[in-house]
């Protein structure tokens, strides 16, 4: 390998803008068919030892200064007046990825195992 050139796919993209702002080598791409988009999930457990605590936490959050310290390290704000500070993926493309039970099924170690399988044979060819 001569280190011209290296690809990566399906990064996080907020961590790639943030290398992006300090290196004009790293190029990103959206993919124009879907993005796919990660939801950020925060609760208050009814048992937490201080809901009061947590809820001033997820009040600041959710606030217009906590977004823009979000969006200033390049995550998409869940407020329509805060802008990210590098550019986002078109509107158009992006895919939530809903939060669920299906989402534990990765948990699973057989199927965990299935996958990995999978994913290195299709690599091997």
């Amino acid at each position: 390998m001569s280190g011209e050139h290296l690809l990566a796919y399906n990064m996080v993209s907020s961590y790639n803008l943030e290398r992006q702002a300090h290196n004009p080598n790293i190029g990103i791409v959206y993919p124009s068919d879907y993005t796919l988009v990660m939801s950020h999930i925060a609760l208050i457990p009814k048992a937490g030892r201080h809901p009061a605590a947590a809820a001033l936490s997820l009040d600041f959050a959710l606030s217009r200064a906590g977004q823009a310290i979000l969006a200033g390290h390049f995550m998409l704000p869940i407020r329509t007046d805060i802008p990210m500070a590098g550019p986002a993926p078109p509107s158009d493309v992006l895919r939530p990825i809903h939060f669920g039970p299906s989402l534990l099924a990765s948990l699973d170690e057989f199927r965990r195992q299935s996958v990995l399988r999978e994913w290195s044979r299709a690599i091997a060819s």
